[in-house]
């Protein structure tokens, strides 16, 4: 007999096509078993992402509570009697000392919409009012409360919208 006839043989005869068989599932049954193991890290990494996304907007909202708050003391300290005093100039510098927005840009925005307020109510056909011109449909998006003729939440209002939409003042 030949040497590779009698290493078939001898292969037949330790390995029956059932053990040839059951060794080949073995080798499917682990590479499963990776499988279910990369399935589960993907699985982790999306919970994971999930739980980052909603700690950061967790984050923003309770940095935005902390500026309001901040907002709030802010205006405590001031007396009424100190607020009523101010002047349109004054209110926006100390409006946007609380806000954050660049007086000098806020100050020439409201000379250039209303001159301080001395033009609260613009041309005819428009409803446009108050400091910063704001029209009867952009305060309601805003979800203002009260009229846009009142001074301080006008300016205040503009303090709060201005950073993010630039564009909804031709003034600049």
């Amino acid at each position: 007999m030949s040497n590779k006839k009698k290493d078939y043989q001898i292969w037949t005869d330790k390995n029956t096509w059932a053990d040839v068989l059951a060794r080949f599932n073995k080798k499917k049954q682990k590479k499963n078993h990776s499988n279910k193991y990369i399935l589960i890290a993907i699985l982790f990494f999306f919970v994971g992402l999930i739980v980052s996304l909603n700690s950061l907007i967790t984050l923003q909202e309770t940095r935005q509570e902390v500026i309001e708050k901040e907002i709030i003391l802010h205006n405590l300290n001031l007396k009424v009697s100190d607020r009523l005093k101010m002047g349109v100039r004054e209110e926006i510098i100390h409006l946007a000392g609380i806000y954050g927005v660049d007086e000098e840009t806020a100050l020439r925005i409201a000379e250039c919409e209303s001159q301080f307020n001395k033009y609260p109510i613009n041309w005819e056909g428009s409803t446009a009012q108050g400091v910063y011109m704001w029209t009867d449909p952009s305060w309601k998006y805003i979800e203002a409360k009260g009229s846009q003729l009142n001074q301080t939440e006008n300016i205040r209002q503009f303090m709060i919208w201005y950073p993010e939409h630039k564009s909804w003042w031709k003034c600049k």
